[in-house]
């Protein structure tokens, strides 16, 4: 038997999330399922996030998963290929941080990038929303603000 490792836990919106390759739900924190429907992605699972009735969660390779009940998953398109590592919910928009990454999403569907043109070679670890504003942090010391 092997040793399953999930890179990562949420609580958002009444649900505990636990990450691998499939979004893992439970109310409990103890009694844990798998999606209903199979998201179709083999990429890593490392963060999430609820807004606007929708569960997203971010991974490898550019993942983007988004659910309406945590049960069901839908792939979304991105159009990138980096590592995302986390994805907040603010200011009526999702988004999403990772290496040298940034997107963001309106609905969690459509997803554009938020880079400037010269792609600076630093990765971003984590993001959050409070008080009015993004704040993500990431290599070197990095932290970002945005408040849009």
């Amino acid at each position: 038997m092997g040793l399953q490792r999930y890179l990562d836990v949420t609580f958002v919106n009444g649900l505990f999330i636990r990450f691998d390759i499939d979004p893992w739900v439970s109310t409990d924190g103890f009694n844990w399922s798998l999606p209903e429907q199979n998201p179709s992605s083999t990429n890593n699972l490392y963060g999430g996030t609820y807004g606007k009735g929708l569960y997203v969660v971010v991974g490898s390779s550019g993942t983007v998963l988004t659910s309406t009940d945590a049960r069901r998953w839908t792939l979304q398109r991105t159009n990138s290929f980096a590592g995302l590592a986390e994805v907040a919910y603010g200011n009526d928009r999702f988004v999403a941080v990772g290496s040298s990454e940034i997107l963001s999403s309106k609905d969690g569907v459509e997803w554009v990038s938020e880079m400037p043109s010269d792609r600076p070679m630093w990765s971003l670890a984590d993001i959050i929303y409070a008080q009015g504003k993004f704040v993500a942090v990431g290599s070197k010391g990095l932290v970002l603000t945005s408040t849009r």
